[in-house]
């Protein structure tokens, strides 16, 4: 009996596979619950399914012409037996990527070499979505760009939010869409909030990120989905068991808007372009700007502004005197932390001095097509002056002699071949097992409140510079005085005026402290006359030749400006 069972379902397996769709065959685009429909949204997934009836076997798998034209994420077939006639449904489900009136099919299969043609179906996409039906969705999902127009390279910032009214109507995740020809940087958020739609109050669920179109168009921006989870109503026949049956919620999904933006190329330059965006501040700047010769410092092209980073093209530096020799170090880059937020972009390189002196890397320019005016801009940083000073002579290391390491090698063989007293075995004292005991617990008060200082040390390190840089300047005017290093008094001003002033060394050049010392109201007289004593000690500091009376003579007028300074500065 169980033999006879089993060969009759192998027969209507036989059947089902080998008597497929024979001329007849439908096509037509439904939607996820398998309603017909005319006109669906971009990024939103339809299905095209075709269904086929009749008798006789098909020769190989159909063809729907057209279906090319959208993204296929997956596809099945299925069969059905009713009244012994074989029907065959082969779906794809497709999502397009664009606005457009699309035609798709026919649909082409051949039955015993017999080619066979099917209708045609017209879809129409746009950016929102349309239904006979309302939607029963308590949730609201909206895409939005901050402009409607760019050019390629330019920023363009979206947005997608999640609406709702129902606190059980909880947000899984959203699933993302790729748009051709746009490159998206990483989503910042998750933010909250709430918004009046239609004078009701909804709460929202916010995330943005950054896109840079690549090429030029109207490019649409597909729907976005959020899968959430819906609360059900409880079944009373298993009342509170059916939260234990998982029955009580649900996971369903709703689509936001598709956007579209017209992408303008950026138009033809006679210079070679380094960049798209609004730049907000370029600088070159030196760490520090005062070495030895022959060693390095780290010279930094930093930009900042409206940009994307990776597209940002600059080829060293231009321009760099032959006394210096520069080497290409690291690229890095940070992306904006908001919308608000700027880019960055540093471009580090190694410097080294040749030869002493006083050396000026001219200012670097940046040519780009800038947004706002919709023009190309070239922006400038300031030159960097760099100081290279004589450099230290470096201790030789002298090897031990033949007898020192005789005499190392006989005390070695000595010590190995004493002989050793036999001791008693060591018993800690308690007092000592305490101190152990307690020890890391003095160690780790120790440690939190160093951490602690360190930290405050840090923080208020300019300021206390500044409030005691006159003292270590007199202090330092001393030593160099005593040790009569009278090359050493420009490097003792420059450090004084970065310590009084608060900013970096490298940013220190003879303009600018003429113009501080302007500012702050000294006498055009005396200002001529500090130029002269900058200059005196200047050429000391580059190895100038200067008789003893002369080098006490400068080191007196250094103490004489000291004074003066305390009381202007």
């Amino acid at each position: 009996m169980m033999g006879k069972i089993l060969g009759n379902a192998g027969i209507l397996f036989l059947l089902t596979v080998s008597c497929l769709v024979s001329a007849q065959g439908v096509l037509q685009v439904v939607d996820e619950m398998g309603a017909p429909l005319k006109a669906v949204q971009a990024g939103r997934p339809f299905t095209v399914e075709l269904n086929l009836s009749g008798g006789g076997a098909l020769d190989e798998a159909p063809v729907i012409e057209g279906i090319d034209q959208f993204e296929v994420q997956d596809s099945s077939w299925s069969h059905s037996v009713i009244n012994g006639e074989v029907s065959v449904a082969y779906r794809y489900n497709v999502v397009a990527q664009k606005p457009g009136d699309y035609i798709v099919g026919p649909a082409l299969f051949s039955q015993d070499g017999v080619q066979e043609v099917s209708n045609s179906v017209q879809v129409e996409v746009g950016t929102e979505h349309q239904s006979d039906e309302k939607e029963d969705a308590p949730v609201l999902v909206r895409l939005s760009l901050d402009k409607d127009r760019a050019v390629a390279g330019e920023r363009i910032v979206a947005t997608l939010r999640y609406y709702y009214t129902d606190p059980s109507c909880r947000l899984r995740n959203f699933i993302e869409q790729t748009a051709e020809g746009i490159t998206r940087k990483k989503a910042r958020g998750p933010r909250q909030d709430t918004e009046y739609i239609d004078d009701v109050e909804y709460d929202y669920i916010e995330m943005d990120w950054d896109m840079y179109p690549k090429k030029t168009g109207e490019i649409t921006v597909p729907a976005f989905a959020a899968e959430y989870e819906a609360k059900m109503p409880r079944n009373p026949m298993f009342g509170g068991i059916s939260r234990l049956l998982g029955m009580a919620s649900a996971q369903k999904r709703a689509y936001s808007n598709a956007v579209t933006i017209q992408v303008d190329q950026v138009p033809p330059s006679d210079q070679a372009v380094q960049g798209v965006g609004a730049v907000d501040s370029f600088e070159l700047s030196a760490h520090p700007a005062i070495v030895s010769q022959g060693e390095g410092a780290v010279v930094t092209l930093t930009l900042k502004g409206d940009f994307d980073p990776d597209q940002i093209e600059i080829e060293g530096l231009h321009g760099v005197p032959d006394e210096l020799r520069y080497y290409e170090s690291k690229e890095s880059s940070q992306e904006p932390e908001s919308m608000a937020d700027f880019a960055t972009k540093e471009f580090e390189y190694i410097v080294q001095g040749l030869q002493t002196g006083s050396f000026e890397i001219p200012a670097q320019t940046f040519h780009y097509y800038d947004v706002n005016s919709r023009s190309y801009q070239t922006i400038t940083t300031a030159p960097l002056s760099m100081t290279i000073m004589p450099g230290a002579a470096k201790k030789t290391f002298s090897p031990p002699s033949s007898n020192d390491a005789l005499q190392k090698k006989e005390s070695l063989l000595l010590a190995k071949n004493e002989l050793r007293p036999t001791r008693k075995p060591f018993i800690l004292p308690w007092w000592l097992f305490f101190l152990l005991v307690i020890m890391p617990f003095f160690v780790w008060v120790f440690r939190r409140g160093h951490s602690s200082l360190s930290i405050h040390r840090k923080k208020t390190y300019r300021v206390r510079r500044a409030r005691k840089a006159f003292s270590r300047a007199e202090t330092q005017l001393d030593v160099l005085q005593k040790e009569k290093k009278s090359e050493r008094i420009y490097a003792l001003f420059i450090e004084l005026f970065s310590d009084k002033w608060q900013i970096p060394i490298g940013t220190i050049t003879t303009e600018y402290i003429m113009q501080r010392l302007q500012d702050i109201g000294m006498p055009e007289n005396e200002r001529e006359q500090w130029s002269i004593f900058f200059a005196d000690i200047a050429q000391q500091a580059f190895g100038a030749k200067q008789t003893d009376k002369q080098t006490i003579d400068l080191f007196k007028k250094a103490e004489q400006w000291l004074k003066r300074l305390q009381q202007l500065l």
